[in-house]
């Protein structure tokens, strides 16, 4: 039988790469506002929220370009991994 053993470089699939950890750096601003600490403050302080004319389109840009697509996009390549895996390993047996 043979061993399975992690994929090499030039058998890699540059776009899924890509498109990976685009979608990891997106996924990290969409959660940078929480890693802020500032849901954390007490809710009369005046720190926990800054009211700036911009927020509001700024929140509506992010829930459309953020929130909307790199959850899904990062959701999907999940799975094409795991099937990319599950086609390999059943190549082994």
């Amino acid at each position: 039988m043979k061993k399975i053993k992690p994929v090499s470089k030039k058998d890699r699939i540059d776009y899924l790469d890509i498109l990976r950890g685009m979608s990891m750096f997106f996924i990290f601003t969409a959660n940078i506002s929480f890693f802020s600490g500032r849901w954390f403050f007490k809710a009369d302080s005046p720190v926990r929220e800054i009211n700036l004319p911009t927020d509001d389109v700024f929140n509506c840009l992010h829930y459309v370009f953020v929130d909307g697509k790199f959850y899904t996009i990062f959701s999907m390549l999940f799975g094409v991994g795991c099937v990319i895996q599950f086609e390999n390993a059943k190549a082994f047996h």
